[in-house]
């Protein structure tokens, strides 16, 4: 529906998502990869102000091997994404400024 210009349709290209959401592809280089979608309702319930995804965000940059983050205003829902080939990007659609950097 997407490649039709069909209007609601605003998700990437199944290639551009391979080994990411598409997680049992190899990506245009040849690297596997995954993406979860997480919530963390103890964090949320504790950390509602603007700008408190971004505690989430840098806990997560200090302990866990990511490659990509992209955080979301509701519940401060986050996609963390795997990678054989890091990127170590974390970019926010919660706040306009768009971009963490830890």
């Amino acid at each position: 529906m997407q490649r039709k210009k069909k209007a609601g349709y605003t998700c990437a290209s199944n290639e551009s998502n391979f080994a990411g959401h598409i997680w049992d592809r190899l990506d245009v280089n040849g690297h596997m990869g995954a993406m979860a979608c997480e919530v963390v309702p103890s964090f949320w319930a504790n950390h509602q102000e603007q700008g408190d995804w971004q505690i989430l965000a840098r806990w997560i940059h200090e302990h866990l091997p990511y490659s990509t983050l992209y955080f979301f205003p509701t519940y401060w829902a986050f996609n963390i994404g795997w990678h054989e080939s890091p990127k170590k990007s974390i970019k926010s659609y919660a706040e306009p400024a768009g971009t963490f950097t830890p």
